[in-house]
């Protein structure tokens, strides 16, 4: 079993407190949260632990998420996880599973039209 996905029930079933003790420990752990986000189970545990951070603790998910964006823009997964964040940060209700180019970030919109072409004809080919 993927434990990115225990991960994701837990952080969607538990209590509240334990929720926010599991979201901050996973952001304790240097560089896990990027990792996580740019995975199929892990980015869904990232976007359910952004919102149960604290104020102070979403600011560090942000810095470590953009510090590492580069890498994150190259899956769907990591786009997602942006686009939640980014949502988070404005106020609204996190997109579910968001693919679009996140603007805060200042993505090359070329390099994503180039990837989007990539994935179509790698799909194309199965």
């Amino acid at each position: 079993m993927n434990a990115c996905a225990v991960l994701s029930k837990a952080l969607d079933y538990g209590t509240e407190e334990d929720e926010a003790d599991l979201a901050a420990a996973i952001l304790a752990v240097p560089g896990l949260l990027p990792r996580m986000a740019r995975t199929r189970y892990g980015h869904e545990a990232v976007k359910l632990a952004l919102p149960r951070l604290s104020a102070e603790a979403l600011q560090e998910a942000r810095k470590q998420l953009h510090d590492d964006s580069e890498r994150l823009r190259l899956t769907r997964y990591g786009r997602s996880v942006l686009a939640a964040l980014e949502a988070l940060l404005k106020g609204d209700s996190p997109p579910s599973l968001v693919t679009t180019p996140v603007d805060f970030l200042d993505l090359d919109e070329n390099k994503m039209e180039d990837e989007r072409d990539e994935e179509s004809t790698w799909q194309a080919t199965i």
